[in-house]
Order: structure tokens, then sequence, then C-alpha cells
């Protein structure tokens, strides 16, 4: 795919991105994401087969942004605990304003599309999510701002943590409290004294 078909492809997922977080999975449309994007249908088609490619790549593409913008951060001293909140408090904001917006889009997806045999997108999330995570919780072993003894496992309890969060937050009120309190838990995984920032 030449530059022009790289940028287009960038410009309709993201005219594709608010419709999924404002709406879900189910409710958009490829002719929502034509209007939103500006383009023709057969345009639209022409990089995009249907809804679900078009989607399955802008979750990767939502994975390598937070992926490069962890590996610019640690190329650059970033602290640990830092890349950290950067990873926490938009998911949490996202919570705070009443939007899960794109975890409930990823969690209709994957209960649209459990049948089709291929392995599950959550599964690839979870598995790269899980990477991105151990890799974090390593630099900060690293750094010294992280004391746990077994990463794998601590990112599996981060994670769980969070979708479990996620989830509960589309059927009940989170409250500032929960949040501040699985914060104060995920350091506590972390091994983080609660002195440190």
């Amino acid at each position: 795919m030449g530059e022009k078909g790289t940028i287009t492809k960038k410009h309709i997922l993201d005219s594709a991105f608010p419709l999924f977080v404002g709406h879900g999975y189910k409710a958009v449309t490829m002719q929502d994401i034509c209007r939103a994007s500006g383009l023709s249908k057969g345009g639209l088609y022409r990089h995009y087969k249907d809804k679900a490619s078009l989607f399955t790549d802008l979750l990767q593409s939502f994975q390598e942004n937070r992926d490069l913008q962890e590996s610019e951060g640690m190329a650059s001293n970033v602290s640990a605990l830092r890349l950290l909140d950067g990873y926490l408090l938009p998911v949490f904001d996202r919570i705070r304003g009443g939007s899960a917006g794109l975890y409930a889009a990823i969690y209709e997806f994957c209960l649209e599309n459990r049948e089709n045999g291929s392995p599950s997108l959550l599964t690839a999330q979870y598995e790269r999510g899980e990477q991105l995570l151990l890799t974090l919780i390593n630099y900060g072993r690293h750094t010294g701002e992280f004391h746990c003894d077994a990463p794998k496992e601590t990112a599996a309890a981060i994670l769980f943590l969070i979708e479990g969060l996620k989830m509960c937050s589309e059927v009940m009120p989170i409250t500032e409290e929960m949040l501040t309190g699985i914060y104060h838990q995920i350091k506590n995984l972390l091994g983080v004294s609660e002195q440190e920032p």
C-alpha cells in the first residue's frame, strides 16, 4: 500500500473511532463510517471489506500507539510510575465520564464474532495487554520503582482488575472510592510503597 493509501486508512480509523466509542460496535454501520470519513462506499470498501476488519485494524492501531508511547517513555527514562499512570488514568477517566466507550464496543464485537472459529479478539487483546504490562513491570523493576517477584502473574492480576472494572462500569456506577482503591491495589501488587507518588 502506498503512502496515500496509508493516509486514507488512518483517516478512516480516525473517523470511525468516535463512532464506536459513542455508539458501540453493533450500532455503527459502514454507511455511518462513510458519512463520518467523507468517503464513498467504494472508497471505504477499497480499504476495508467489512466492519469487522475495520474494527480489528482500529484495535491493532490503538494497541500499537500504546506500545509506542511506552517504548518512547522508557527510551527517555520516564519514571515507571508515570508510565503506569499513563496506562491507568485514561481508563479511569473514561469510567468517571460514564463512558466505557471502546471497551463496550470490544465486548460487543467479541460476542457477535465468537462463533467464527478464529482466535478471539479479546484473547489477542489480552495477550498484547499482558505483554505491554509485563514490559512496564520489568522496566519498573529495573529502575527500582516496582518490587514484585512474579511479574507475569502480576501483569495478569492487573489486567483482570482493569477488565473487571471496565465490564462493571457498563452495568453499575463506579465510585471515586472504588477507583482509588483499585489504583492503590495495583500499586500494592507492584510493591510500590505508599510514600512514593
